[in-house]
Formats: C-alpha cells, structure tokens, sequence
C-alpha cells in the first residue's frame, strides 16, 4: 500500500513515484443567484458580486497528503493526510471556496493559487495552478455632457423641451443623443458600458399611452 508510511522488514517493496498530484482548471461563477459573470475579449472573467470557484484535485498514485488554497495570498482552506489512515489510492477531493470577505486588490482582481502535495513529496505548484478573475460590482452613469436634444438638423432644441423630474416632453420629432461611462471604483474594475436603453412615451394620447424601448 504506497499510502502507508510502516514498511515491515520481510521485503517489503518500495515505491519511486514521481508523479504531481493533479489540479483541475479552477471553475468561476458568481457566489449567489441574483449576481452574474462574464469573461470579456480579453478573456477575464468579471462579476458583479463575490465569485465562488470549483476544482478537483486528483493524485493516483501515492495519494494526497496535504492541500492549501489562498486567495490574495490569504488561505481560505487547507487539509493536510488525506488518503493515509484508509489507504485510498486515486483519491479525487472537490474543493469549493469563494470571496466572501475577502477584499479584493486595488484593480479590482482575485487572484487565487492552489498547491497540493502528495505523500512521496511531489508538489502540485501554485504558479501552475492560479486564476485572476475581476469583480466590478457599479454600475455606469449617464454623462450629462453627453446627453443632447437636438432637430433633424441636429440643431440644440433642449430649451423647447419641458424638463421634469421624471424626464422631457417634445412637441416635435427630435434626435436625443446619450452617453453613459463606467468609472473606476477602489478595488473593482471598470468593466466598460454595455449597453444604453431608452424608454420613451406617447402621450399625445393621455388615455392610452404608447412606450416605445430603443436600445
């Protein structure tokens, strides 16, 4: 049994094993339902809420002994002698952590490693085995400067609209222009905007009103 560490003196065989313990890719999704993620252009995965990640660890040989997983060099788990008091050869252990309370860097990334090591020494190194993801979790904001009410001939008609709390009333076609950015919060990234939707409504007929959506 190469997961034993007694080895009796009646010819007992002893093993070289060489082999590293084998870590999955490290899995990321967001921690809670309501929040979601994405992996960008730049293939970094981004979420609006704390990431949770998922991963096996493997070692068929001369079993797992011991595990760590930091996060932003914090440890959020560790188990040392897996697999040494039943014997279990091809030990396969799932691991689950996230990044609850755990701040993230001033660019708004988790940076999470993992080593493993099994009971012949053979280290799973975590320079092999880590995951950057992102969390941006504010939204954009429209840019006033940006914001126009102008004619068909793109001329400034925002002094022929009636402001309101709750928006603008045009008598005439208009063309509305608006811009919206993502700003840099402390330890998120800005992930950029998306998109930008419109909602307009028809009043010209007070008893039955029309809402237009234009994205």
């Amino acid at each position: 049994d190469v997961c034993s560490s007694d080895l009796d003196n009646d010819g007992s065989i002893i093993m070289l094993e060489e082999n590293k313990p084998v870590i999955s890719e490290i899995t990321p999704s967001p921690l809670y339902e309501n929040n979601t993620g994405y992996e960008d252009s730049e293939n970094r995965y981004i979420c609006n809420g704390d990431i949770n990640f998922d991963f096996t660890i493997t070692e068929d040989f001369s079993c797992l002994y011991s595990y760590q997983v930091l996060i932003n060099g914090n440890s959020v788990k560790e188990e040392v002698k897996l697999g040494k008091t039943d014997g279990i050869e091809g030990l396969s252990v799932p691991v689950t952590v996230d990044t609850e309370n755990i701040e993230a860097n001033e660019d708004g990334s988790y940076v999470i490693t993992v080593t493993a090591t099994d009971y012949a020494g053979n280290v799973a190194a975590s320079e092999d085995n880590t995951l950057k993801v992102y969390k941006d979790m504010t939204a954009p904001v429209i840019t006033v400067d940006d914001f126009k009410i102008e004619d068909k001939n793109h001329n400034d008609v925002y002094g022929d609209a009636v402001v309101e709390d709750y928006g603008f009333y045009f008598k005439n076609p208009v063309i509305v222009s608006i811009g919206a950015a993502d700003n840099k919060k402390d330890n998120e990234i800005a992930s950029g905007v998306k998109s930008i939707t419109i909602y307009l409504e028809d009043v010209s007929d007070a008893q039955n009103p029309k809402y237009y959506t234009v994205k």
